[in-house]
């Protein structure tokens, strides 16, 4: 399959190249190239890569052409470069080196985020706090599995950003984060309704309030049948 060059995605190098002359890049703009190379890598395309390589040499050879005369004499690795040309064009090539590194990380841990909460261990626990926030032991009790399960289980979201806690009282009340809720949204994944339906905190609050309640009200009212009553009456 041949790539159309007029779709490149490699176009914005020349405009890039030709804005003002000017031979500095932003950090967001060497960020830009950084994704885009390493998109190229992980297609593992042979006219892929090709394009890429064609396209960033001609980038190249276009700043080595604004260059001034020392910077290509480092560039070209020249025994006339000076040591601070040299040094500069070195660290250039390294902080390019660590900004793909880097952003090949962030895309590789947005992935790894992502197949954490679509995965089926830990779907469950996902659904179920993105209905609520929930405590160790109503989470277990909602995915009907053991608490010790739920202990285990949980530090491992949280440790990839997707739930956190909150402390109420002695209780650690399970979250969450921002970012997977985004997630979850975006997968149209269904929240995880209580096993009646009833959120586990309209359960407690209701119990609390009950026993707050006079005896009298903690239970309904009992009739006694017809024939009996006229009977007491008798």
């Amino acid at each position: 399959m041949e790539i159309d060059m007029a779709q490149s995605p490699w176009g914005f190098l020349s405009r890039l190249a030709g804005k003002d002359k000017r031979l500095s890049l932003s950090s967001g703009e060497t960020a830009a190239i950084a994704d885009q190379l390493e998109d190229a890598i992980a297609a593992d395309r042979r006219e892929v890569l090709g394009l890429a390589s064609s396209e960033l040499e001609a980038f190249f050879r276009q700043l080595l052409h604004l260059s001034p005369a020392g910077g290509q004499a480092a560039a070209r690795g020249a025994p006339s470069a000076s040591d601070e040309a040299a040094a500069a064009f070195t660290l250039g090539q390294v902080s390019f080196a660590q900004t793909l590194a880097s952003r090949a990380y962030q895309k590789s841990a947005d992935d790894a985020f992502v197949d954490m909460i679509k995965s089926p261990k830990y779907e469950g626990y996902v659904r179920a706090l993105a209905e609520q926030p929930l405590n160790g032991q109503d989470l277990a009790q909602r995915l009907k599995v053991a608490p010790e399960t739920v202990s285990r289980r949980l530090p491992e979201l949280r440790e990839m950003g997707i739930t956190d806690f909150r402390r109420s009282g002695v209780q650690l009340i399970n979250f969450l984060t921002p970012a997977a809720k985004t997630v979850v949204e975006g997968l149209g994944l269904a929240p995880l309704p209580g096993v009646d339906g009833q959120p586990a905190e309209v359960k407690r609050a209701f119990f609390v309030l009950t026993n707050e309640l006079p005896s009298v009200f903690q239970s309904a009212p009992g009739f006694a049948p017809k024939a009996e009553a006229a009977g007491q009456a008798a």
